[in-house]
């Protein structure tokens, strides 16, 4: 089905006017100047300042290179950009982008030297609404070992609600991606944090991703990876909320930094909560893999009053190295736990999983029997290659089934995700146990729902003679197979063109529509 929006714009191109609609799409450079209006041609100079003056609906491209000019002081600590209480409108995200065709921008903390306080890379506070894409920060350290709650985190939101934040590396940071407070539909997709260690605090508290939120919260992580981190890949312990995992993969997690020695090494630690418990199933992970970590692959964490929901399906765990490759004890955990279509190899103990618990079709109770025979690849080196163009993991071979293997059509449909962890459709009815379907079946479409086309900051209107606006399309779902459109202009009174990129140019006076046709 195709889809085809029309919006009216009005274009009052006269050419005695000389007055120009504020478009709302800004610019960083490392050539600008925060004196400057903030256009393509005369851009501001540093994120802090670029973000600062947004407002619902605006858009900020922040240009190639490595920018090194922090806002500093920022909510009593130090931070390289902090956005308190600024948020964008359901209809009108705030977006914060690296610029189409440029190498993505580099933020690096290293100035941020204070012995005082905590140092985040990002700082957000009470803000919704906002949308990031592209960005990489690095180098947000700690600088004294007392008092020891000071920390670094490469990005920390402090509570908020409807936040992207899409295809942005973390690196050489204290913490990584790092969440407190209450939690509304934040999704990180396709994001990488590795090699984050911490300088005094010998490897404890350095995780890839790292959030401890409120009940009530919903965090989503869909693509990302989490490597040679000092402690744990992906760390919720001692968080509330609901926090689903999907074609994620956290490997070689542990102390590697010097004299690190204390961090723990987990892949995926899902937490027991101090925030108090939720009906229904506070944990989900799908098509997950943890490998070559230093302590667990999964690991519900060990705590005698856990009672939370938890779920995992067509996950691999795979050559980690101490005590247990899958725990869920019920020493630790007497909530409801269902594992289906997992698979657990290479430790001294495969797994740990309650009496009670609900766990069928998985390569200890499967009716199978699973080796390293059964993939066409281990290799660590293919999980942290490079990611396509678009932000989305790499295509490897490493932990696919190989041919022969009875771990091929051995699992279960009940439960499981949509779509494998390449987004192939799985075989049906007896899908395959493990990451992902044997053979690739056909890629699963999945349809655009909804297309919504707006101009630059939410203008309609173009007031100069022959001048431009760019226009958008916003395309639901956002993991729609194909996302692109063809662009239209359909001639009322007045008449414009419009480029294969969006870029509308007024013609003559009057009214015109324009149309974005989905192709998907």
């Amino acid at each position: 089905m195709k889809w085809i929006i029309t919006l009216l714009f009005i274009c009052t191109c006269s050419k005695d006017s000389i007055k120009i609609t504020e478009m709302a799409t800004y610019y960083v450079a490392t050539n600008g100047n925060n004196s400057n209006s903030g256009t393509i041609a005369s851009p501001w100079k540093s994120w802090f300042y670029g973000i600062s003056r947004l407002s619902a609906g605006d858009t900020l491209y922040i240009r190639a290179g490595t920018y090194t000019e922090m806002q500093g002081s920022g909510g009593g600590n130090l931070s390289g950009v902090y956005i308190s209480s600024k948020s964008g409108t359901s209809g009108s995200h705030i977006t914060v982008s690296a610029y189409p065709g440029d190498s993505r921008p580099i933020l690096d903390c290293s100035a941020l030297s204070s012995i005082a306080g905590y140092h985040r890379g990002i700082l957000m506070s009470n803000s919704n609404y906002w949308d990031f894409y592209g960005l990489i920060i690095k180098n947000v350290r700690e600088y004294t070992a007392s008092p020891t709650s000071y920390t670094g985190s490469g990005w920390e939101i402090q509570s908020g609600a409807n936040i992207n934040i899409e295809y942005c590396n973390l690196t050489y940071c204290m913490n990584g991606f790092t969440l407190t407070g209450l939690i509304i539909n934040l999704n990180y997709i396709n994001c990488d944090a590795y090699e984050n260690w911490d300088t005094y605090q010998s490897g404890d508290l350095c995780n890839g991703f790292n959030g401890n939120v409120y009940n009530n919260s919903t965090v989503n992580y869909i693509g990302c990876r989490a490597w040679k981190n000092c402690d744990d890949g992906f760390d919720n312990m001692a968080g509330g909320g609901r926090l689903t995992y999907i074609n994620c993969w956290a490997f070689n997690n542990k102390p590697w930094h010097g004299g690190d020695s204390s961090g723990n090494g987990d892949g995926f630690k899902l937490g027991y909560s101090n925030k108090g418990y939720e009906a229904g199933v506070q944990r989900v992970l799908y098509n997950c893999i943890a490998a070559y970590n230093g302590l667990m692959g999964f690991d519900e964490s060990a705590d005698a009053s856990c009672n939370m929901a938890m779920a995992m399906y067509n996950c691999v765990s795979y050559n980690n190295a101490d005590y247990y490759s899958i725990r869920f004890d019920s020493t630790y955990n007497s909530g409801v736990i269902t594992l289906r279509n997992n698979i657990s190899l290479g430790s001294s103990s495969l797994y740990a999983v309650r009496g009670t618990a609900i766990h069928d079709h998985n390569s200890w109770n499967g009716g199978v029997s699973a080796s390293a025979a059964d993939f066409e690849s281990v290799a660590m080196s293919q999980l942290s290659g490079a990611r396509k163009a678009d932000g989305s993991l790499p295509d490897i071979t490493a932990f696919h089934l190989a041919a022969g293997s009875d771990l091929i059509h051995a699992g279960s449909s009940t439960g499981i995700y949509a779509t494998d962890g390449a987004y192939n459709a799985w075989a049906t009815p007896n899908p395959s146990m493990g990451a992902y379907e044997f053979g690739g079946t056909a890629p699963v479409v999945i349809p655009v729902t909804a297309v919504t086309v707006t101009g630059a900051g939410g203008a309609t209107t173009i007031t100069t003679d022959n001048g431009t606006l760019q226009m958008y399309a916003h395309i639901d779902p956002h993991d729609a197979t194909d996302k692109t459109v063809v662009w239209s202009v359909t001639n009322g009174t007045g008449s414009a063109s419009i480029s294969a990129t969006g870029l509308l140019t007024a013609i003559t006076d009057g009214t015109v529509i324009v149309k974005a046709t989905s192709n998907g």
